[in-house]
């Protein structure tokens, strides 16, 4: 089955969930197209139901209204009606109730059922589980939404909101919570604030930005119908916050600014409010501002006995100084999450970790990166923390590129766009990321990628997204053959770089404008091994090579006279870099070389799906139905690397699945396209 269902382009687990390995079942949903029940299935069982008493049908018929089974209450008192379904063969026995024998039959007896008479199934099950102890709320949130109880959607949405964000369900919260929302036009005003408010924490921390923010922003206007400081404050303390995450950078700092107006001196939240002043102005890299806000927060903090204060103002305080390189930052984070961890406040331990990660990135120390990625993504991922994750895999897939393991950056760029989040900052490396590997690949979606990536980037105006893709752009335009363009795009990112005396992105735009042709000067703030660059000294490999900046590398030896260059294009080819490959070629030819190796094979090039031929090698064994581990072990490859692969097939060849991949493989070899 499992091979069957990914031929079909199915996920084997879910076809096994739906079908409980049934060969009939399986050989009809594999044949079937789109989410329906096949038309075959559904007379299949229609049928058997028809065989029973008119009573018996109905019972199976309310047994279909209630995912994977029906409780012992539901069927209390027609024991002579279950034993009949379960004679038929068309309900089993399940825990102490009964259900439908796979999924699939259950979905096909509940898709028979007419709008009304669904909706009087559920509103009987919904009665019957609300008098039975212990039943989990969710469940009944279900039940109601589906009769259309709006009092009990209203009810038991806010019950299974606040006992999912107990357990850490922060995306299961949020959906109870809106569905409860959804309902609450009922409710005095202050009621609906709170629940407003509860919405919007649980979706902020599932990485629903936008939503969260909404929410916030429908409370504020109650909270100021109320007239009431500290609850209007904290509102627009967490508007500032969410717009930021949204990547509206004017709505965050006026949020801001209001933020600060409207706490009188002394409200317990003036704290925070100068902390959130702080972390804007960090994020804007005018770090001593980001300081000084940040040192004011933390007094005020410690004096009111505010931890959560104290601790965001010290994360902020600490980021600030970790980019400018100084002393005693990491440690100062690290002590910071250890606080924050014991305090309970895990978005707080949580940003501590992501700055430890994410802050080397802007210093270009990407070995350091890589080491601490792991670890923030571990406390994000354990905790459910999805803007966080969606976020740091982007990350981590920026950190690949330059590490030059671009299969493992595709693969983390294509996990961080497949989440929720479809806009703002936690999307931003990833297109970044994905964007420049096509680029120098010479592939044509990569100006689509990028130049969502700069719109995201300008509407935060944050030099630490506009430098990257002011650079990513320059390349791009560059390797396509427009010198021109790239020296006005590097100009545009420059400025700013410049002005905030950012070492990495003000070098790094420098070198960009040279490569295409600009002026030969480095900025006096550029980090060193961009000012040897610019200077022509391709010894600053080893600098990049420290750092853990291969693909920077790279770059650095091209400036070289002897074998240097060589080894740059060798390792282009390596990686695919065809367009970047050719853009140095010629280069080369244009300084006098005139023995540049030629580029790889045809093989490659002629591959109608673009796959090197250690892609292509992956895609064969995948077709013939092998797993991970088994290629590993035919092509002495670690699992890990395979999965990088397969990762990188799947996006060349534009499938979702292994079995798509697969399928599409056979059908180009037999119209005689080399696939593999």
């Amino acid at each position: 089955m499992t091979e069957l269902a990914r031929r079909a382009g199915r996920d084997p687990a879910t076809v096994h969930r739906l079908t409980g390995g049934n060969p009939l079942l399986v050989t009809e949903l594999l044949a079937s197209e789109g989410t329906a029940v096949p038309a075959m299935v559904q007379d299949l069982v229609l049928d058997r139901l028809r065989s029973l008493p008119e009573p018996a049908r109905e019972l199976a018929r309310l047994v279909s209204v209630l995912p994977t089974r029906a409780d012992a209450a539901v069927v209390a008192g027609a024991a002579d009606l279950v034993e009949t379904c379960v004679d038929a063969g068309v309900l089993v026995p399940s825990g102490d109730g009964v259900a439908f024998r796979h999924e699939l039959l259950r979905g096909a007896v509940e898709e028979s059922l007419s709008p009304a008479r669904r909706a009087a199934a559920h509103r009987r099950v919904l009665g019957v589980l609300a008098r039975t102890p212990g039943v989990d709320p969710g469940r009944l949130v279900h039940h109601a939404l589906n009769a259309g109880d709006a009092a009990a959607v209203l009810r038991y949405g806010q019950l299974a909101g606040a006992g999912a964000a107990r357990q850490g369900a922060h995306r299961e919260a949020a959906a109870h919570y809106r569905a409860a929302v959804e309902h609450a036009d009922g409710l005095p005003a202050e009621r609906r604030a709170e629940l407003l408010e509860a919405y919007a924490e649980q979706a902020y921390l599932a990485g629903l930005a936008e939503e969260a923010l909404r929410a916030r922003q429908a409370a504020l206007e109650l909270r100021e119908a109320e007239g009431r400081a500290g609850p209007v404050g904290e509102n627009l303390r967490w508007i500032s916050r969410l717009a930021w995450w949204a990547g509206r950078r004017e709505q965050a700092w006026d949020a801001a600014a209001r933020l600060v107006t409207v706490l009188e001196d002394g409200d317990p939240q003036l704290a925070m409010a100068y902390s959130n002043q702080s972390q804007l102005h960090m994020a804007a890299h005018h770090l001593d501002e980001a300081v000084a806000w940040g040192e004011r927060a933390t007094k005020l903090a410690d004096r009111l006995g505010d931890v959560a204060a104290s601790v965001h103002a010290e994360i902020n305080v600490s980021t600030a100084r970790l980019v400018r390189g100084e002393a005693g930052a990491t440690a100062a984070l690290r002590a910071a999450h250890e606080r924050a961890e014991a305090a309970g406040l895990a978005d707080h331990a949580a940003r501590a970790l992501v700055v430890l990660a994410t802050g080397p990135v802007q210093l270009a120390e990407y070995g350091v990166a890589a080491r601490a990625l792991e670890e923030a993504l571990a406390y994000a991922a354990g905790r459910n923390l999805d803007g966080y994750v969606q976020y740091l895999l982007g990350v981590r897939a920026v950190v690949r590129v330059e590490g030059c393991d671009w299969d493992g950056a595709l693969a983390d760029a294509e996990a961080s766009l497949a989440l929720a989040v479809k806009g703002g900052v936690a999307r931003f490396p990833a297109l970044l990321a994905r964007g420049r590997i096509l680029a120098a690949r010479g592939d044509a979606g990569a100006a689509a990628l990028l130049e969502e990536a700069a719109r995201q980037a300008e509407r935060t105006g944050e030099p630490q997204r506009v430098g990257p893709v002011t650079a990513a752009r320059c390349e791009h335009l560059l390797w396509s053959g427009d010198a021109e363009g790239a020296r006005e795009e590097a100009g545009r990112g420059l400025g700013l770089a410049v002005s905030v005396r950012h070492p990495v992105y003000a070098g790094e735009l420098a070198l960009r404008r040279w490569l295409a042709g600009g002026e030969r000067r480095a900025p006096s703030c550029a980090a060193a091994p961009y000012r040897m660059m610019i200077g022509g000294e391709w010894a600053a490999a080893a600098e990049w090579e420290r750092r853990g900046a291969l693909y920077t590398r790279l770059w650095a030896l091209a400036l070289g006279e002897q074998g240097e260059p060589v080894e740059a294009l060798r390792t282009l080819d390596g990686l695919g870099a065809a367009r970047a490959a050719q853009w140095l070629r010629g280069e080369l030819r244009r300084r006098g070389f005139t023995r540049i190796p030629r580029g790889p094979r045809r093989a490659t090039s002629a591959n109608a799906a673009g796959l090197t031929p250690r892609q292509a090698d992956v895609l064969a064994l995948l077709a013939e139905g092998l797993s991970n581990a088994e290629i590993a072990s035919r092509l002495c490859l670690s699992a890990k690397t395979v999965d990088h692969h397969i990762s990188a097939v799947l996006a060349k060849l534009g499938v979702a699945s292994r079995g798509q991949a697969a399928a599409l493989a056979h059908r180009m070899n037999e119209r005689g396209e080399a696939a593999i």
